[in-house]
């Protein structure tokens, strides 16, 4: 009977962990035991997003639902304040495909950066490998599975 209980328990971690390389984006991102590891973005009003809430609108690529965007700011009063956004919209968040950036070349033995260089950066639209983890616990203990190719697509 133990034998059994311990063949059962094993069946059930095997049939609870299906997921493959070859399974569909939208069939892994609904698999609640897995952390898909989605690279990020910066949308044109400043917060980060992951590339699989993006889509491409043309040129442009645009969050596939709107976002909250704050127009007002506040600091709240006393001994815990704290920035609050008192007035916002709902808009579609931008992500601008090229813009002009910095990065460092050369760092002195302080940790300092010494020399920069700028260069046009460019968003990519496609990523060969987003890794995916399987969870393992609810302390965050995961392996990785697999790595699979994302690309970002066209808006509907």
């Amino acid at each position: 009977m133990k034998k059994m209980f311990i063949i059962g328990l094993s069946f059930l971690s095997l049939a609870s962990f299906a997921a493959s390389v070859n399974d569909t984006w939208e069939s892994l991102k609904g698999q609640h035991d897995l952390n898909i590891e989605w690279p990020a973005a910066r949308m044109n009003h400043g917060p980060m997003t992951g590339v699989d809430f993006l889509c491409l609108d043309g040129d442009i690529l645009r969050t596939k639902a709107p976002v909250e965007k704050c127009l007002e700011w506040q600091v709240t009063r006393g001994h815990n304040s704290e920035v609050i956004c008192v007035n916002s919209i709902q808009e579609y968040g931008f992500v601008n495909r090229q813009e002009m950036s910095t990065r460092c070349l050369a760092i002195n033995k302080e940790g300092e950066c010494i020399r920069y260089e700028d260069y046009i950066y460019v968003q990519p639209t496609t990523f060969p490998a987003v890794e995916v983890y399987q969870v393992l616990n609810n302390d965050g203990l995961q392996r990785k599975l697999f790595s699979k190719e994302y690309s970002i697509e066209s808006c509907k």
